[in-house]
């Protein structure tokens, strides 16, 4: 596709053109204009009765009030998120207190069990050793009757 060809124009319709945002915001310049240097320095006396600029408004009501309701509605929309995030908050430290006491409980168990089988090795161990010294004994019997 060579590079000098136009690109093909889209039909009038389907163009949207932005409106041109016009900010609701009046600047005023405050102070005197620079005088020339041939000029004197000191002001004209038609300039002293304008106002100063301060008695202007920089921004317009209207715009003070939306920006203060949807400062508003950012606030209030910023509340319930954090009291959302309280609400999820206090779940998650009670889900994990439950699961903390839930480990407690089987670490508990767990013990309980290793000390029942420890005694049940100990018992199983002198069984053992009884069982042994008995057939000892049988065999030192019979041993002795076989011989005798």
């Amino acid at each position: 596709m060579p590079h000098n060809e136009p690109k093909p124009k889209r039909p009038a319709a389907k163009r949207r053109r932005r409106s041109p945002t016009r900010p609701n915001v009046y600047v005023t310049i405050i102070g005197a204009p620079t005088a020339a240097p041939s000029q004197a320095a000191e002001p004209v006396p038609a300039q002293l009765d304008e106002p100063s600029g301060f008695e202007a408004p920089l921004v317009s009501p209207e715009w003070l009030e939306r920006r203060s309701k949807r400062l508003d509605a950012f606030e209030q929309e910023l509340r319930k998120r954090a009291l959302d995030l309280d609400v999820r908050e206090a779940e998650l430290e009670e889900r994990e207190a439950r699961f903390e006491a839930d480990v407690f409980l089987r670490e508990d168990a767990l013990e309980l069990r290793e000390r029942a089988i420890a005694e049940q090795e100990n018992r199983l161990g002198t069984r053992e050793t009884d069982l042994s010294s008995y057939v000892a004994r049988l065999q030192g019997g019979l041993l002795r009757a076989d011989a005798g």
